[in-house]
């Protein structure tokens, strides 16, 4: 153990004295003062405190030459002294000794102190004479540590805090080296979770968080790369310095995506955490990407999140787009969008500083580059699973496209998609017979299609194309696709695909499904009802109940040909979902339409429930999932909020408010606002709240019936 002593004023410590001034600040941004005094300000308005040398009134009596003067206060302590601050931080400083449990603004020393009376927020920390912010010590504490704090305290926001703690004193434990294993990168990606690991290489880039402070790293050398998270770490190297640091394997998933991961199969992000930096010096010589994979944007996007691939870089050719919605506006945002060469493949850049960490990218806005990148780790969204992208480097711009991959990308990107596994019904699919694609240079490719059984399918030559058919039900295929371009390489595929008779299949009827165990494969056949809101799915209906279907690709799942009142047979697994690790909604998950029967209805109500009020949904329990799988007509009054607020309906003696990401979903109930109205709708709680909301599935005013399409085309 080693006591690491940041200033030569303790002694004079207890002598000094802080003004402040009349409002508190928001604790949200700290600024550094080079002086002998330190300066907090707010970045919502607030005006600045300012903390200058005195004498403390309540600590002038102590004697400055004996430590056992010094009165220490617990956390919970503290907690209640800042009872009395709530307009301006106290001008009276306090001691504590404490553990860092966390360090929560690396630049600014925001932490999260502890002690066996409880946990504390500390908004910012400077060096014992309050003259340097943390950023700038040349050793500070981290998590972990035992630290001695001097600070003023403050009720922000309701919840106490150190406003201003000048870092008197720790304790760091500096890891012992000899229990660090000396590894190249890509040991430590196959290292296992928790081993103690001693890694070099350079800085390739680095993450942010909203306030644009580095949190995480990118590591690399000649074998490979590795994510590395730590804020005091990210705030200590520079990019494209030559790095040393000992961490800790790990492998994070986020709490919200555990049930997901395990569904997927996604073990987490490959990085290092728990770091301390032995040195870091500066290299101003190119990176060199020798170890990075070349591939197709397309392909990294199709690689399962269950293979290990995390953390680590690639080179692809791209296509570089920008989605400025609003971004000028409150609520609106930027995102950048890395695609493949066929710009539609792709997806978006992950920030945590709403784009505002990738500005560098504006320069190669819709165009075509060379670039280095990394899925940094998987996201989930609904039932699907996908890469989040951060960008390197771009290497180079404009596109070079070998004209012997032509056919290759003609069947890849084109045509192979245009076909499903299973058929039920003919598609009458029109197919091209040639292939001529201008910004990659491809002219003329000439594409042939055979079918190795033409009783269960064919290809006929028309006029406006080839015409894919099916015909008898039972049967199996394979489709052979070839691509030809006079003087380059020629390709093909072999697709195998069935065709089915549905009306002999087994189903079950929606309350079968909903009476069915979590994890319980289900097929379904029902009316496709009304959409859900926030989630991509719909209500799947027939006479005996309704249940939430969400799909496991809206892509595929929403085409042009599906209509709400479509009879579908529909595959997916029974299951009660929520924030993890609550289940708070039934839904039939990663649901697929395994047969479309092109008979279009109305959706039955049979089952819908028509004696209760919003009195009574109000207030029933959240703990009985089973009201998620429950339909109800009601009559109500519609109300709106502005923006964000939700659509209410209330019954004049107690409102339920909408599950809605925007005004704008639900925008086609405007023309019922503050009328009494009929309406059909679910309760639902994808969040595991405390309280239902609900999902408006229609509404009738007597004359007119709107209905819930949001996620049909």
């Amino acid at each position: 153990m080693k006591n690491k002593k940041l200033s030569l004023l303790l002694l004079l410590a207890p002598l000094l004295l802080v003004g402040c001034d009349d409002q508190a600040s928001s604790s949200s941004e700290v600024s550094s003062s080079e002086s002998s005094s330190s300066e907090v300000s707010s970045s919502e308005g607030s005006s600045n405190s300012e903390i200058s040398s005195g004498s403390s009134s309540s600590q002038s009596s102590e004697s400055s030459s004996s430590s056992e003067a010094i009165t220490y206060h617990t956390v919970a302590e503290l907690k209640e002294i800042a009872k009395n601050y709530t307009s301006s931080p106290s001008e009276e400083r306090y001691y504590i000794k404490a553990t860092i449990k966390t360090i929560t603004d690396a630049q600014y020393g925001g932490m999260v102190i502890e002690d066996e009376t409880g946990e504390l927020d500390v908004y910012g920390t400077y060096s014992a004479d309050g003259s340097l912010r943390y950023s700038a010590l040349e050793e500070k504490p981290v998590a972990g540590d035992e630290v001695t704090l001097y600070g003023n305290l403050q009720t922000y926001k309701g919840e106490a805090e150190i406003y201003s703690g000048w870092i008197i004193d720790f304790t760091h434990e500096k890891p012992d080296i000899s229990e660090y294993k000396s590894v190249s990168v890509a040991e430590a990606r196959k290292a296992e979770k928790g081993d103690l690991l001693r890694v070099k290489g350079r800085v390739l880039s680095f993450t942010y968080n909203y306030k644009m402070q580095p949190v995480a790293f990118l590591l690399a050398d000649s074998t490979g790369s590795i994510y590395v998270y730590d804020n005091v770490a990210a705030n200590t190297v520079k990019l494209h310095q030559d790095v040393e640091l000992t961490g800790t394997k790990d492998y994070f998933i986020a709490e919200d995506d555990q049930y997901s991961a395990e569904e997927f199969s996604y073990n987490g992000s490959n990085q290092l955490t728990d770091v301390t930096v032995i040195s870091h010096t500066d290299n101003s010589a190119k990176i060199d990407y020798s170890f990075a994979e070349e591939i197709t944007v397309k392909e990294l996007l199709e690689t399962p999140v269950s293979e290990d691939i995390a953390g680590k870089v690639y080179k692809s050719q791209a296509y570089i787009t920008v989605d400025r919605t609003n971004a000028d506006q409150a609520g609106g945002y930027t995102n950048y969008y890395i695609n493949d060469i066929d710009k539609e493949t792709g997806s978006y850049v992950y920030t945590q500083a709403n784009g505002k960490d990738y500005t560098w990218l504006d320069q190669y806005e819709n165009q075509y580059v060379t670039l280095y990148y990394s899925p940094l780790n998987a996201g989930f969204k609904q039932s699907s699973g996908f890469w989040r992208l951060v960008p390197i480097e771009i290497e180079s711009t404009g596109l070079n496209f070998d004209l012997n991959d032509a056919t290759k990308y003609t069947i890849n990107y084109e045509i192979k998609d245009q076909f499903d596994e299973q058929y039920f019904n003919d598609p009458d699919l029109v197919l091209p017979s040639t292939y001529s694609n201008e910004d990659l240079g491809i002219a003329n490719v000439q594409l042939t299609y055979e079918s190795s059984n033409k009783d269960a399918a064919y290809f006929e030559t028309q006029s406006d194309g080839v015409h894919f058919h099916t015909t008898k039900s039972n049967l199996e295929a394979e489709l052979t696709i070839s691509a030809t371009l006079e003087g380059y390489a020629s390709y093909s595929v072999k697709l195998n695909i069935e065709t089915i008779d549905v009306s002999s299949m087994e189903t079950e009827t929606v309350k079968e499904a909903i009476e069915a165990s979590d994890s319980t494969e289900v097929t379904i056949k029902g009316i496709a009802g009304p959409s859900l809101i926030n989630q991509s799915g719909f209500y799947l209906i027939d006479e005996t109940g309704a249940i939430a279907v969400r799909a496991a690709n809206s892509k595929d799942m929403f085409t042009e040909s599906f209509e709400m009142g479509d009879t579908v047979i529909i595959k997916g697994t029974r299951d009660t979902v929520g924030k993890y690790p609550s289940k708070t909604q039934i839904v039939v998950d990663n649901a697929t339409v395994f047969a479309n029967l092109q008979e279009n209805t109305d959706y039955p109500t049979t089952s819908f429930i028509k004696d209760k009020d919003v009195e009574y949904l109000a207030g029933l329990n959240t703990s009985e999932t089973s009201h998620t799988a429950e339909i109800y007509t009601v009559t109500a009054t519609i109300t709106k909020g502005e923006d964000y607020i939700p659509y209410k309906i209330n019954d004049g003696n107690k409102s339920l408010q909408t599950y809605q990401n925007s005004s704008s979903q639900y925008a086609w109930l405007d023309s019922y606002v503050g009328k009494e109205v009929t309406l059909e709708v679910a309760l639902c709680n994808w969040n595991s709240k405390s309280a239902f909301k609900i999902c408006i599935l229609s509404v009738t005013d007597g004359t007119n019936t709107s209905y819930n399409t949001h996620n049909y085309k």
